[in-house]
């Protein structure tokens, strides 16, 4: 259970979140929706202590992830991993090499086994055959998923995503959905998604959380928040 206690963050004077208290359960997909702008990425940044809040704590089962020191903090995010809105892959660094990033800095696999876990990681994405290619040879597509392989080759509990769907055709989308789904199921973590997709709302969520008015407006179950009658959420139905 990621439990988030009184968490405020401002930057400039403005204040993006407020005093939010959330409880984000273990094993689910939760999806974070909200208008944009709102601070749906700030509190996915928060969760995994990118920026750090000015008041609260975030609690990964017990543990205040604002407390840790660098050296912990490194062995916690050994094991998260983060699918960014742009993939981020490293433009000089073939697909090997932008895959096994995570395992190079930090673990210390033979040779042997970074490149089993590379090759494993992206036919879990259906590319295992594009390892000398650059990024400058992939489409939009083939970057999220490349991307998507290096945030899994190191096996995390926690996996972070920022608007994974953005800048893709509808027939690309859909399939980085069935593999967000497939991941989720065959790894069995705790997914965590922004988004303003609503076909990532309507079939990847376990429970949803919206951000309205630097507050949360709303926090359950898909099932409670397709069957409410609320004007707010209807908006995003």
């Amino acid at each position: 259970m990621i439990k988030i206690n009184g968490v405020s963050k401002s930057f400039n004077g403005q204040t993006i979140l407020d005093n939010i208290n959330l409880n984000i359960k273990d094993k689910k997909i939760t999806v974070i929706i909200g208008k944009s702008g709102v601070g749906k990425s700030i509190l996915l940044k928060l969760l995994n202590k990118l920026i750090v809040a000015e008041e609260g704590s975030i609690e990964y089962n017990g543990t205040n992830l604002f407390d840790l020191n660098l050296r912990d903090l490194i062995e916690f995010r050994k094991k998260t991993g983060i699918l960014f809105q742009g993939g981020a892959l490293f433009d000089s660094m073939n697909v090997f090499q932008n895959v096994a990033f995570p395992l190079v800095e930090h673990f210390k696999f033979s040779e042997e086994t970074i490149h089993q876990k590379v090759v494993e990681a992206l036919k879990m994405v259906d590319l295992e055959n594009v390892l000398e290619k650059m990024p400058s040879e992939l489409s939009g597509g083939m970057k999220k998923r490349v991307a998507l392989a290096r945030s899994i080759v190191h096996k995390p509990e926690y996996l972070f995503y920022d608007e994974p769907t953005t800048g893709l055709d509808p027939i690309t989308a859909a399939n980085i959905i069935k593999l967000i789904k497939n991941i989720h199921n065959e790894m069995n973590i705790t997914s965590i998604i922004v988004t303003h997709d609503r076909d990532c709302v309507s079939i990847l969520a376990d429970d949803i959380i919206m951000v309205y008015n630097k507050k949360i407006y709303f926090s359950g179950s898909c099932t409670d928040f397709v069957e409410s009658d609320d004007i707010m959420l209807k908006l995003f139905k």
